[in-house]
């Protein structure tokens, strides 16, 4: 079982991981850089889970801004994560596993192998994963 944040902390803790976020991300000098952030993030915002349903999308979309911003802030290509180039059974395991052991290989390689380079011209589709 996957130990979720008190419902109690979950205000703080939100706060905490937001605010450090956004300090660490002044520092992403590279895609490698990116990718681990972001790998590391998903699984923090994910421990929280403020939300009874809906806790995947809202973390999706919440990270396809930031990701954005990132890019845009540390003038590094404008990158997304193509959910739809994974299998949803492996992906939740890799959340799984980063979020109860802190272990983030297996979602981290997940995260290398969908992300992509957006075009101007690209509208990203998020993939609804209940």
């Amino acid at each position: 079982m996957i130990p979720f944040c008190l419902p109690q902390f979950i205000y703080s803790s939100l706060d905490e991981t937001l605010k450090k976020a956004k300090k660490k991300s002044k520092k992403i000098k590279n895609k490698d850089q990116l990718l681990v952030f972001f790998t590391k993030l998903y699984s923090d915002l994910d421990i929280i889970h403020p939300f009874r349903e809906g806790n995947g999308r809202t973390e999706r979309e919440y990270l396809r801004q930031f990701m954005d911003y990132v890019c845009k802030k540390n003038n590094l290509e404008e990158y997304f994560l193509d959910y739809s180039k994974v299998k949803k059974e492996e992906y939740i395991n890799a959340i799984a596993k980063a979020d109860a052991t802190c272990q983030y290989d297996d979602l981290l390689e997940i995260f290398s192998s969908i992300l992509r380079v957006k075009n101007k011209k690209h509208k990203v589709k998020t993939k609804d994963y209940k």
